[in-house]
């Protein structure tokens, strides 16, 4: 404990409250299984709190973070954050981001999900701020690199896939209209000629 009240384990020159170091000669080395510092809550109930860390003083479009990584510099370290904008407001956010690339993946208040963006119009709403970005969504399994992607860049939006194989849109669990991967349409069969 240094004279300003600071507290150092591991640290003999503290500028924080409380800093934490691990060292070799520490029962924490800082590696799996041996954390520098461990929480352990044995208690069970719906919601467990191991940390909380409030911050009461936010104003509006504060932000509170819990950082980890390499270092505090640009893409060295990563943080989960928390905007608060108004009590019980669901234009709250909770996002993870990189140290230098901040809201990546946000979740607001009433669980709406955005990529890109703080305020998501929809359950799930991805965005990029250049108007020719080539915006999509990937789905891909195996060994495909490729996939299906469903997206939009400067020209037009797009269903594509790269992989030769049908392509096939169904109501009521019935295919209606079927692009065979030779280009062939067919509305109404699955084998258009």
């Amino acid at each position: 404990i240094d004279t300003s009240g600071n507290v150092g384990i591991g640290n003999t020159s503290p500028a924080t409250t409380l800093a934490v170091a691990g060292l070799s000669t520490m029962a924490g080395t800082g590696t799996a299984n041996a954390p520098t510092l461990a929480i352990d809550n044995s208690s069970s109930s719906t919601f467990n709190h191991a940390i909380e860390a409030f911050h009461a003083n936010l104003t509006a479009n504060e932000t509170a973070g819990i950082f980890l990584g390499k270092a505090g510099s640009t893409k060295n370290s990563g943080y989960l954050s928390y905007k608060w904008k108004a009590d019980g407001d669901n234009s709250n956010i909770i996002g993870l981001s990189h140290w230098g690339n901040d809201w990546l993946l946000n979740v607001t208040g009433d669980g709406k999900v955005g990529i890109g963006t703080t305020s998501p119009n929809d359950d799930l709403n991805i965005h990029d701020s250049s108007a020719s970005a080539n915006l999509g969504i990937k789905i891909t399994r195996g060994t495909q690199t490729h996939g299906l992607r469903i997206g939009v860049n400067d020209s037009h939006a797009f269903v594509w896939t790269d992989q030769s194989q049908n392509l096939a849109f169904a109501t009521n669990n019935t295919e209606r209209l079927t692009i065979l991967s030779g280009g062939s349409v067919g509305i109404g069969t699955t084998s258009p000629s």
